[in-house]
């Protein structure tokens, strides 16, 4: 039984992490899981203890020679690996710039070259009229693979919302300013958010590779909900803790 290689940047992170647990647990798939934080690989490194069919690059996707590695031979890459905060992202521009847009035009060069079959890019929905510099990098890489495929390589992206309970994400920060009994502020009690699951961010990129021809971006129906809600529901659950 022949195996095909899938490459997933970003491996570490929420999303990433996930896709890499469920795709070892077929034997026709080899991961090749890419990672550049330490706390990221820990995971990666105990997964590879148990599973033969998982190899980890520890490296910046921006490192042409460790990428060579990872993608050659490869059937399917995910590029999870991004700057995802909004502020961050308005304070440092130029590094986002670098970290999503540059190394996404890198990888899908190098994608287009070693014949990748399917290039699946992660967006989000802040990408739909962006006023951050983080949604506008977003935006922009929508546009290019909506028309970045070719004979040999289809593109196509995913948008998720806020996924609950990812690093960094509003939930856990809650937590933590309810645990240290700091005020939660909101610029706006009306504020809402689409959320989803882990999960469900999962299913829909696995939809996605059965799915895509090339050049679509794939938008799911998500639940709105309001800020004001959550923090109070948030500070329920700690209480009662």
């Amino acid at each position: 039984m022949s195996q095909r290689t899938i490459v997933i940047t970003g491996a570490g992170g929420s999303v990433g992490l996930s896709l890499v647990k469920e795709f070892v647990q077929s034997d026709r798939c080899v991961v090749h899981a890419v990672e550049r934080s330490e706390p990221g690989c820990i995971p990666l490194l105990e997964l590879s203890r148990t599973h033969g069919n998982i190899k980890l690059f520890v490296a910046d996707v921006l490192d042409d020679v460790v990428m060579d590695l990872a993608v050659d031979g490869a059937e399917i890459l995910i590029l999870c690996a991004a700057m995802k905060r909004v502020d961050i992202g308005n304070i440092a521009p130029e590094e986002l710039a670098s970290q999503n847009v540059t190394s996404f035009v890198a990888i899908a060069r190098r994608a287009k070259l070693r014949k990748v079959s399917k290039f699946l890019f992660c967006s989000t929905d802040k990408s739909t009229n962006p006023t951050s510099v983080m949604g506008a990098s977003k935006l922009l890489l929508e546009r290019i693979s909506h028309f970045a495929s070719n004979d040999q390589t289809r593109f196509a992206a995913v948008r998720f919302g806020n996924i609950l309970g990812s690093t960094g994400s509003m939930i856990p920060r809650m937590v933590c300013h309810s645990v240290r009994d700091r005020l939660i502020q909101l610029t706006d009690p009306h504020m809402t958010r689409y959320v989803m699951t882990n999960g469900q961010a999962v299913d829909l990129i696995r939809f996605a590779l059965k799915d895509m021809k090339g050049g679509e971006i794939y938008c799911p129906v998500l639940p709105a909900v309001n800020i004001r809600n959550v923090v109070e529901v948030v500070s329920e659950i700690v209480m009662a803790e």
